[in-house]
């Protein structure tokens, strides 16, 4: 029973580590690619974001601002296949059986960024005030933003900025 528990613990903190990174990523391609984008799969919510949200100045809360934690998990849902196969590989590679845990762990950290994504978001449009205006960084976060709104083919991220730099898309407005 330690065994497991302990494969658990280990497998749940090195996915949660792998995890971080694939939220960027899902978080960057979802807002680029799908909502931004007219599109078979999610045609609902590029009406909603980029047509409405953006061209219509719709603020209101669902679905122009917030993201709900099922869409979140119907974007990510590659993420949890990903996880059975390379928990899988690695486990056969170095040992262990890394699967332990990595439900727990991206489960958590989708809830944990749906979460923040959503309060970041009704911040940057001044639709609450909330904790996440405490946040180190979180004046970034909004400039970012609002220069994706001035500009809607660069700056995709909400929560991790880092990623648009890393593709290419960040863009800084001179005022």
């Amino acid at each position: 029973m330690n065994e497991v528990l302990a494969k658990t613990l280990y497998g749940f903190c090195i996915y949660l580590v792998v995890d971080y990174f694939a939220m960027a990523f899902v978080e960057y391609v979802s807002h680029r690619w799908f909502m931004h984008r007219p599109n078979v799969i999610n045609m609902f919510g590029y009406r909603a974001h980029h047509v409405e949200h953006h061209g219509m100045k719709r603020n209101d809360y669902w679905p122009h601002i917030d993201t709900r934690f099922r869409d979140s998990l119907l974007f990510a849902s590659p993420l949890f296949v990903w996880s059975a196969v390379f928990g899988t590989v690695a486990g056969r590679l170095w040992g262990y059986w890394y699967p332990y845990g990595a439900i727990p762990a991206l489960m958590l950290t989708l809830w944990v960024h749906n979460y923040i994504y959503t309060h970041v978001h009704r911040c940057v449009h001044e639709l609450e005030h909330n904790w996440t205006e405490q946040l180190p960084g979180f004046q970034a976060m909004k400039r970012h933003h609002l220069d994706h709104h001035r500009k809607p083919n660069r700056n995709f991220a909400v929560v991790f900025l880092w990623t648009d730099r890393l593709f290419g898309t960040y863009w800084r407005s001179p005022d």
